[in-house]
């Protein structure tokens, strides 16, 4: 969900996804993870793949946040599960919790609690 403007320009589009990786990466090993679990497939894969794919479930609710929709009217109609909805709140818990810096986690909060979906 972290693709919410399709206008970004390349240098932009490599920004978010650089600071995504940092962000997970940052989560996971505060729990012990290895830093190196996040360079792969399960990682910045999906990261990439979430980010730039309109096959991903997850960036068609950005996507289409982008443009406007509400949040539950989106989820109504997605037709799928998009698991990075619900994610996101338990996602700002842990943040807030260890106190990691996560400025996009934040941004998707915020765009999700505006679009009435808490």
């Amino acid at each position: 969900m972290f693709l919410l403007c399709p206008e970004l320009t390349p240098t932009c589009f490599s920004v978010i996804i650089t600071r995504g990786l940092s962000e997970m990466t940052c989560i996971g090993t505060a729990y012990g993870a290895s830093p190196l679990t996040f360079l792969g497939l399960s990682g910045v894969g999906d990261l990439f793949l979430t980010c730039s794919s309109s096959n991903s479930r997850n960036y068609t609710v950005g996507f289409r946040l982008g443009q406007g929709e509400k949040l539950d009217v989106i989820m109504k109609t997605l037709g799928s599960v998009a698991e990075g909805v619900p994610t996101t709140k338990g996602a700002m818990q842990i943040i807030n919790d260890l106190g990691i810096n996560a400025p996009i986690a934040k941004s998707v909060r915020v765009k999700r609690e505006s679009s009435g979906f808490v």
